[in-house]
């Protein structure tokens, strides 16, 4: 390859061309093939360094972590500290353990003891009084949190939820779950003591005692449960607090676009190859050509985004900005599905290419219907078609809209009689289902109540209904959009099958 035997001073130059340019991906085959190609431990450890530092720099933080691991020493305070803080963004203890124990004399005493520390906190080891002393502020209110935090009673909280529902949840610090607990089973127990009081018959006084006596219990073991979970929590907590802090060190940036997967080699070994030429070449049509080269490349390993950005390098070279880039650039916006961008790069080619060759008529089209362009996409159609041909009356009856459905209306339609909103979106069945499901809990409710039952009905009649209604306004205005949806996928599909078919005429 071109790039396989050049000087030491050009392959520095070439990488610093590479980041330069944000040619990350190029940045690092270059850099793992040297790495490959390198004989001496010495040599392998500085390209390693490189790569891991490269990785942190695009906040790759698992690979940098990956590669800091292959290091076999490192002498720079500098690079340890990133090493370190990198497996603790990781969490990644056993690294850690290593580089403090390896690299002691290396670091400051405080630093050391801030990463002892927080290591112990990722492992949930005991934490003594010398933590109290601790300088690093970023960190002292988690060291706090994990030196005062005391586990909880398992007997406790189920004996106090045996004593009042919900209070073993309020003693582990849950008040949400608490109030919900002792709601449920207050409500249980006003429906129990109501059927008791109102009737004889085994089956109801049975139901209501099995479903109290269900959530009560349930509520006891939930509590003793939750002690663990308590703890689980805490400690996960402390870990994603712990390495977002290192993280947060790292003054890392955000990632752009992610890298391509080291199983394409072979390919990632083209785009080099091609980058290489590219930098040493000073024609400009040769640049040009290149650059659409990779740009192809990279559209045929699906990698679209990176091919726009291959042919934006193109817009500081002034008269190259030619159909045949206008239409690579559309094709990777319309793959990365940004068919308003497509949109834009076609409308700067000349009608006369547009709609006589046949890709980039083709495409055209395509981008038209995307971005819901009918009555356009219609015309271009009738322009380019010979009225002679029967295709011509296809054209012809092709509508240039749906007919819309109101997700607003058919939510206010159910929300005036169960179900209707439903009907005007043609889901019959779901409409009448959800007409007897309300009729059914109304019938219960009214039922209930003439039979003197106030507190039963409101639960099993009153609440459920309610919750029938809500979501039968949801459903309407969800099945809605279902609908102008799938009636906009049917008039794309025969947009589609007409211009292909159009396009075998041409």
């Amino acid at each position: 390859m071109a790039y396989s035997n050049p000087s030491t001073s050009d392959l520095k130059q070439f990488y610093r061309h590479l980041i330069s340019e944000h040619l990350y991906d190029d940045a690092f085959t270059l850099l793992k093939k040297l790495r490959e190609a390198s004989m001496e431990k010495q040599s392998q450890d500085s390209i390693t360094t490189n790569i891991a530092t490269l990785y942190l720099s695009i906040n790759y933080t698992d690979s940098a972590n990956y590669y800091f691991k292959q290091i076999n020493k490192i002498t720079d305070s500098v690079i340890i500290r990133q090493a370190i803080e990198t497996a603790f963004s990781q969490n990644d203890t056993t690294a850690i353990n290593r580089y403090i124990h390896q690299y002691t004399n290396y670091l400051d005493s405080n630093i050391r003891k801030t990463y002892t520390i927080s290591l112990s906190m990722l492992r949930h080891e005991t934490l003594d009084s010398s933590v109290q002393s601790l300088d690093r502020s970023a960190i002292n209110d988690i060291v706090n949190r994990y030196y005062h935090f005391k586990p909880k009673s398992p007997f406790i909280a189920g004996l106090l939820s045996t004593i009042v529902p919900g209070l073993g949840k309020r003693y582990l610090g849950y008040k949400k779950t608490a109030k919900s607990a002792f709601s449920t089973n207050i409500i249980l127990a006003g429906v129990m003591t109501e059927v008791l009081l109102k009737t004889a018959n085994p089956f109801p006084i049975t139901a209501s005692i099995v479903a109290f006596g269900t959530f009560y219990i349930g509520n006891i073991w939930g509590s003793i449960l939750l002690t663990k979970k308590r703890e689980h929590d805490f400690y996960n907590q402390v870990c994603v607090d712990v390495t977002e802090i290192f993280k947060k060190q790292l003054h890392t940036t955000n990632k752009i676009n992610p890298l391509i997967p080291d199983n394409l080699s072979k390919q990632k070994n083209q785009l080099l190859e091609t980058e290489y030429l590219y930098w040493r070449t000073n024609e400009p049509e040769t640049k040009c050509s290149l650059l659409i080269k990779k740009s192809q490349d990279l559209k045929q390993m699906n990698f679209p985004a990176k091919a726009i950005f291959e042919l934006q390098r193109l817009d500081s070279m002034k008269g190259y900005e030619t159909n045949t880039i206008l239409y690579e650039k559309a094709f990777n916006s319309f793959l990365s599905k940004d068919y308003d961008k497509s949109y834009n790069y076609l409308l700067a080619i000349p009608d006369s290419i547009k709609l006589h060759e046949r890709a980039i008529t083709k495409l055209w089209l395509m981008t038209l219907i995307e971005n819901k362009q009918w009555e356009h996409c219609k015309k271009e159609l009738s322009t380019m078609v010979d009225t002679t041909k029967a295709i011509t009356s296809e054209i012809r009856n092709l509508p240039i809209t749906i007919t819309y459905k109101s997700p607003i209306k058919a939510q206010q339609r159910s929300t005036i009689f169960p179900g209707m909103g439903l009907f005007y979106v043609h889901k019959p069945m779901k409409g009448i289902t959800n007409l007897i499901l309300e009729t059914g809990f109304g019938f219960i409710t009214a039922t209930l109540f003439i039979s003197g039952y106030y507190f039963t009905p409101i639960i099993i009649g009153i609440y459920p209904f309610l919750r029938f209604y809500m979501g039968g306004r949801q459903l309407s205005y969800a099945k809605a959009i279902e609908w102008n949806t799938q009636h906009e996928m049917e008039l794309q599909k025969t947009y589609k099958n007409l211009i292909l078919k159009i396009i075998e005429y041409q």
